[in-house]
């Protein structure tokens, strides 16, 4: 007696077996390329050796003070001194004590008393432009540090002075106020930063004159038991060239430092 051929029927827990798979195979494919997504590349302002890098054709060797752009006038030659407390004839040109660029770039190199003295090496990018809410142009920075991408934050400026933004639209943190000169101050949070004097500054990248400097932070005096300051110094069509803060405590000052190595700016 011939047997009827009963229909095959799939196992229903198979009926998933492949969709599942399939699933699984995209999302590890997605977790993989977000994993080996690759950090900002490094900007190309290094400088171990400032002679034979590019940046070097925009670091002069002896007064890295550019020309005046609205006079014409030379630098000051290298035996010549700057008269301290000198103001600073910036014209109005607000762009020159920080240039502002896409593609700009500031290397700097330190130390910190606190770590053992052990150096680092950090430097400022400008990645991109882009707009203030409300009106006004930014600059996109990006810090690397000994190598590695690190963090972002915006610069700006204006007639009144060169801004510090976490984001772009949060509220502006004053760098420096105009006029660059010495009795200028301003308010960060509880302190007041203000103008100290115009001085000479040798860094890595050279010796600047009519460099401005700032001071951020004080705490305490010179002499009490426990006392903190902080500097800047900026200089025109360069910008910040150096920083430096001292804390004193329990009998010892530490010194963290970071200092200008190289530079490639141009005005925007």
């Amino acid at each position: 007696m011939n047997r009827k051929k009963q229909p095959h029927t799939a196992d229903p827990a198979r009926r998933w077996v492949a969709p599942v798979v399939v699933l699984a195979v995209a999302v590890a494919t997605v977790i993989f390329v977000v994993a080996r997504r690759p950090e900002p590349s490094r900007p190309g302002i290094r400088l171990a050796d400032p002679a034979a890098s590019d940046v070097a054709a925009n670091a002069p060797a002896a007064v890295p003070l550019p020309a005046d752009p609205d006079t014409g006038a030379a630098a000051p030659a290298k035996d010549e001194k700057p008269q301290p407390n000198t103001p600073v004839e910036w014209n109005g040109d607000y762009r020159r004590f920080f240039p502002l660029a896409p593609g700009n770039g500031w290397r700097y190199v330190g130390k910190n008393t606190r770590d053992g003295g052990q150096p680092f090496e950090y430097i400022w990018h400008i990645a991109q432009r882009t707009a203030r809410p409300g009106g006004g142009t930014l600059y996109l920075v990006e810090l690397y540090r000994n190598g590695e991408y690190r963090d972002r934050f915006f610069f700006g400026s204006d007639a009144t002075g060169i801004y510090r933004f976490s984001t772009p639209d949060a509220p502006p943190g004053p760098v420096l106020k105009y006029p660059a000169e010495p009795g200028t101050s301003w308010p960060i949070g509880a302190e007041q930063a203000r103008v100290v004097a115009i001085t000479e500054v040798t860094t890595p990248a050279g010796r600047f004159a009519n460099a401005v400097q700032v001071c951020t932070q004080e705490k305490g005096k010179r002499g009490d038991p426990f006392w903190t300051a902080a500097y800047e110094y900026f200089v025109p069509g360069v910008g910040r060239v150096k920083s430096e803060t001292l804390s004193h405590h329990d009998g010892k000052t530490d010194t963290l430092k970071a200092e200008l190595a190289g530079f490639a700016v141009r005005s925007d």
